[in-house]
């Protein structure tokens, strides 16, 4: 309503709006760390495209897709979510938040 959001707002509004064209298990909100540069906690969306994973910065202006891959050494998810699965990097965190046990996390490797 006031039109401003924080980047875990912005990358769930982006995600929101992937997610009409696009089926759940290609879209997700990330939620961890990004260290270089060093912003700290931080929230992007993750995109399956052309057989390939990419990361989507919804707090940046619109840029390139980035592959997940080249993108590795900076972005350190802890949970990526959908409006069906919840992916975990860490298992802690994973119960934190969905009270649950984590499934594997498709992204790693």
């Amino acid at each position: 309503r006031r039109g401003r959001a924080n980047c875990f707002g912005k990358a769930v509004l982006l995600a929101s709006l992937l997610r009409t064209r696009l089926p759940p298990d290609r879209v997700f909100v990330a939620v961890g760390e990004v260290t270089q540069p060093d912003i700290g906690g931080h929230s992007w969306v993750v995109v399956r495209r052309q057989g390939e994973w990419h990361l989507l910065e919804a707090t940046k202006p619109p840029g390139a897709w980035r592959r997940a891959g080249e993108q590795a050494h900076a972005y350190h998810p802890s949970v990526l979510f959908n409006d069906v699965e919840l992916l975990c990097q860490d298992e802690e965190m994973c119960q934190q938040v969905h009270r649950s046990e984590c499934l594997p996390c498709r992204l790693a490797g």
